[in-house]
This record gives C-alpha cells, sequence and structure tokens, in this order.
C-alpha cells in the first residue's frame, strides 16, 4: 500500500479503533462484575470491588459504550460488526458464568490472541487487504504468542483467583515457576515477531523492548502496570515497524 492509499484509510482506521475502545468498556465492567469476589482480595482499589461505583450504574453506562461502539462499526462495514460482535461474546465466554473459561490456564489466553487476530483482520480489509489473504504466519503468531504473552495478568491476582478457584498458570504453578513460563511466552514473542519482520535494522530495537519487558515482569516487588505498559508498547511497536517495513525505501 501507497503512502496516500494509507492516509485515506486513517479515518476508517481511527473509527474502528475508537469501537474497540468503546466495547472493550462494557468487556471490562462485564469481567469485574464476574470477578468482585477475586478482586476484593486482589484488586480492591477497583470502582465495583470497592463500591465507589454500583453494579447497576456501570453495566448501563457500559451497554450504552457497547451499543455506540456497534454504531460506529455499521458504518464501517459488516467485516467491522461481525469482529465486533465477536470480540465481545469472546470476552463474555472467557469472564462470566456459566462458561468463565479464564479457568482453564493457556487455552484461556488464546482468546485473547484470538481477539488479536480479529482486530487485524479488521484493519487489514479496512487497509485495502483481501481477506483470504490474511498471511497465516501473522495469524498464527497473534493467536498464539500475543495470547500467551498475556498470561501476565494473572501473576497480580495469583491470592484471589486461588480463592475463586481459578486455575491461572500462577495457581498452577506456583507465583516464580509462572513468572519463568512467561517470560520464555514474552521472548518467544519477541523472536516470532522479528523473524517475521526479516529486517536486521530491527534486531536491536526488538532486543531493548524484550530485556525491558522481562526486567519489568521479574522486578521485585511485582507491579503489573510496568508490565502492562511495555506489553502494549510492543504491540505498538509491531505495527510501527510493519508500517515501515511496508514503504518503498525500506525495502
Amino acid at each position: 500500500m501507497g503512502i496516500e492509499s494509507f492516509a485515506r484509510t486513517l479515518p476508517a482506521l481511527a473509527g474502528m479503533m475508537l469501537a474497540i475502545t468503546l466495547a472493550s468498556m462494557f468487556a471490562s465492567v462485564r469481567n469485574d462484575l464476574a470477578d468482585l469476589r477475586i478482586d476484593r482480595i486482589s484488586n480492591t482499589s477497583r470502582p465495583l470491588a470497592s463500591a465507589r461505583i454500583a453494579a447497576g450504574p456501570a453495566l448501563a453506562a457500559s451497554l450504552l459504550a457497547l451499543l455506540v461502539a456497534i454504531l460506529i462499526a455499521t458504518t464501517l462495514g459488516p467485516t467491522c460488526v461481525l469482529v465486533l460482535i465477536g470480540i465481545s461474546l469472546l470476552y463474555e465466554l472467557y469472564s462470566s458464568p456459566p462458561w468463565r473459561l479464564k479457568r482453564l490456564p493457556i487455552l484461556a489466553k488464546l482468546i485473547i490472541g484470538l481477539n488479536s487476530l480479529l482486530v487485524a483482520v479488521a484493519g487489514y480489509e479496512l487497509a485495502g487487504g483481501d481477506l483470504r489473504t490474511f498471511p497465516l504466519d501473522w495469524a498464527l503468531y497473534l493467536l498464539i504468542a500475543i495470547g500467551l504473552a498475556a498470561n501476565f495478568i494473572d501473576l497480580k491476582d495469583i491470592e484471589g483467583d486461588r480463592a475463586d478457584g481459578i486455575r491461572t498458570l500462577p495457581v498452577w504453578l506456583g507465583f516464580a515457576n509462572a513468572v519463568r513460563l512467561i517470560t520464555v511466552f514474552t521472548t518467544m514473542a519477541y523472536v516470532w515477531a522479528a523473524a517475521l519482520l526479516a529486517s536486521v535494522w530491527l534486531v536491536p530495537v526488538t532486543v531493548i523492548l524484550l530485556c525491558c519487558h522481562v526486567r519489568a515482569i521479574h522486578h521485585r516487588p511485582y507491579s503489573e502496570a510496568p508490565v502492562f505498559r511495555w506489553y502494549l508498547l510492543s504491540q505498538t511497536s509491531l505495527v510501527g515497524a510493519l508500517c515501515l517495513t511496508a514503504l518503498p525505501f525500506w525495502r
């Protein structure tokens, strides 16, 4: 895609990201409602767990956000609508009874990877791509690598998850062993991305990001916020690298 074509797709991509952000508000509230028992142990400062916000108004506001998200998606095409609904349904399966798939180690986080893949598919089509030509290697990367690397989100919830019978990796393996395995998953994600990008010029950036990310995972006392920032920064950097390597002068 040329720079001019990419620029023309920016409003649609921005609209899709806004829709996804609004839909994520609904998913977050549903997750927090399902996790109240856990959060009263591990995340006591959250609005619902601390009772700063009542469940009814929070759910109503999140439903409104989801409705607006779907309305925005309808202006972008049927694929965006289906992706948005699919993401919302998958997070419902992940968080809420009776399914509550978050109880299943490894498999649960592949749902996060699948949602990342759905977002990428929507963006690919909005940018003018044919869904039938979406690269299989990148699809596998998003599903597996991004999903497995997301297991860090359970580290801070180990006590609450244990009390609620949620068998996350930290509950299953213990905190220290889970950190080691999550480090392996994180390293795999960076190495896999570097292999797919196949650019020697991006290797130093990859190494720096990986070292900072792993350092945050191993920092004690553990804090999720820095790890989450590096997780998001790595994905943002990956999108930037993909755009960069697509430019004619890079090739």
